[in-house]
């Protein structure tokens, strides 16, 4: 894989965000192709801005709102229970400072609480999927309320 080209005057930063984001995406990429092989996800993606909370903060309120410990072990089982969807039991596969990834049967619930933000871009493959996008909004807004 090659990966040419910044996109703005502030390359460093961007360079670096790179640095530090690929190695996750790629990871999530081979949990993709060894897990859930041929199969279309449907992409679910939330946001909450945390503007003045310092990332462990949040961090935090996400691992406890998963019902993992601090800091998050991978091999961790999380839980989650967005309201309207079924609960979300899965295997923690990813763990840093800034991202936690729980894979379960039906997909890849990723979670970014770095940059003043939280938020979460899962991939969901299993056959129900309405209302998801604003259930896990929802969850995202209650974790911290």
């Amino acid at each position: 894989m090659v990966h040419s080209g910044l996109l703005g005057d502030d390359w460093q930063d961007e360079y670096d965000a790179l640095r530090r984001g690929w190695p996750f995406h790629l990871h999530t990429l081979g949990e993709y192709l060894t897990r859930f092989p041929g199969r279309t996800g449907f992409p679910v993606f939330a946001m909450v801005p945390t503007p003045g909370r310092a990332a462990g903060d949040v961090g935090a309120a996400l691992a406890h709102g998963l019902a993992l410990t601090v800091p998050v072990p991978a091999g961790a089982r999380a839980h989650a229970e967005p309201s309207g969807l079924a609960p979300m039991d899965g295997e923690v596969v990813w763990a840093d400072d800034e991202r936690i990834a729980v894979r379960t049967a039906d997909g890849i619930y990723t979670f970014h609480f770095g940059s003043g933000v939280l938020l979460m871009f899962h991939h969901l493959f299993g056959p129900d999927t309405d209302g998801a996008e604003a259930a896990w909004q929802q969850w995202l807004n209650g974790l911290l309320a």
